[in-house]
């Protein structure tokens, strides 16, 4: 597809356009509207309005560049080397096989985009620019299930049966550094809070941190977003009562005085402490 970015707005353009947007044809060969899904107006330009004039609109070149291909049937991984050329191997050695030597079984498995150094891959989550909080459902997280080039010589990535989507209006959804007790994802900056453990459990207090990235393995003790949740949980799982006070609490609500159940209630009793010994 060939795109163009605005340089310098001028009247008869829709009010919302701004410098910097880019417009393009997709699939088509004639009207150029906006890339972005963040304009309301996606009126059509002529071509001739957009492509004839440099003191408002300027091409843009496809960025990408393939970095692996991938054998269907083996699932074998051909690299690029760095003598441009690609090979099949482990070993940090010279590629000796050119991009049009991969067909057939051959598909491309990893790409970088070259205007910002992203690399893309198979499996990868995406979603569309200006909208990674993805609160807009129909604009909703998708995964990398193989790349393309469409008839307009775009680079488009696939989902289940859709094939069309250009790589170039897409970003990597961030993956979350640590994922906490209570089930909230944790990226770079973000508060947490352990909770302190010694050798009797855990003793209720709390050590507050911020996610980064060299702290992704997960630390000793439990972790939480919220120190509330985190204070509640402790309440639930710390040992805070003697097994003596234990024992008094079973005595005090099975109170069965009848003489037949005694002997089971001790034995409950004796059970319950064996299992919290453990």
């Amino acid at each position: 597809m060939k795109t163009y970015k605005l340089l310098k707005t001028y009247p008869s353009l829709p009010r919302d356009w701004k410098i910097g947007m880019e417009v393009g044809l997709g699939d088509r060969n004639w009207g150029y509207s906006p890339c972005s899904v963040n304009y309301t107006d996606c009126r059509k330009l002529e071509n001739p309005e957009v492509e004839n004039s440099p003191e408002f609109w300027k091409e843009l070149i496809e960025d990408f560049e393939i970095l692996s291909f991938k054998r269907s049937d083996t699932g074998d991984i051909s690299s690029k080397r760095s003598n441009g050329l690609f090979i099949n191997s482990t070993e940090d050695i010279e590629g000796e096989y050119t991009e049009k030597s991969h067909d057939g079984f051959w598909e491309i498995y990893s790409v970088k985009r070259l205007s910002d150094n992203v690399v893309f891959t198979i499996g990868d989550r995406v979603v569309r620019h200006a909208d990674e909080s993805c609160q807009n459902p129909c604009l909703a997280v998708r995964t990398i299930e193989g790349f393309h080039y469409n008839k307009s010589k775009n680079l488009c990535f696939k989902e289940a049966e859709q094939e069309g989507y250009m790589l170039k209006l897409f970003s990597k959804v961030k993956e979350p550094l640590l994922v906490t007790e209570d089930g909230v994802e944790l990226f770079q900056g973000d508060t947490f809070y352990i909770s302190q453990r010694d050798n009797k459990g855990y003793s209720g207090r709390f050590l507050e941190f911020k996610a980064h990235i060299g702290n992704t393995i997960r630390p000793h003790g439990k972790i939480f977003a919220n120190k509330e949740k985190a204070r509640e949980w402790v309440e639930f799982n710390k040992k805070q009562y003697s097994l003596n006070e234990i024992e008094q609490a079973f005595n005090a609500v099975l109170s069965v005085d009848v003489e037949i159940y005694k002997g089971w209630r001790l034995e409950l009793i004796k059970d319950f402490i064996a299992y919290l010994k453990k």
